[in-house]
């Protein structure tokens, strides 16, 4: 959103306070046009579930790296098997 229009609105949709408050500035006419501008770029999360996939892909992605180290590993013993044999 912020990279779309204004990260005035950004903020306030995130319910923050602290900012120039540029959005609650604008009448009601000003906010919807405002609002329907950025809509398209709006992505609303349920930051739980989205956790919860981070931390799963993090399992796998250490699961793949053990998995790999141990097809290296084999690679490296088939190579020092096949100067030997």
């Amino acid at each position: 959103m912020t990279n779309a229009h204004q990260s005035d609105f950004a903020e306030a949709l995130m319910g923050h306070s602290s900012v120039k408050l540029t959005y609650y500035r604008q009448n009601s006419k000003e906010r919807l046009r405002t609002y329907l501008q950025v809509e398209p770029s709006l992505t609303i999360s349920d930051y739980s579930t989205v956790e919860n996939t981070m931390e799963s892909l993090h399992k796998e992605i250490e699961h793949l790296k053990s998995d790999l180290a141990k097809v290296q590993q084999w690679k490296e013993m088939a190579k020092r098997y096949e100067k030997v044999g």
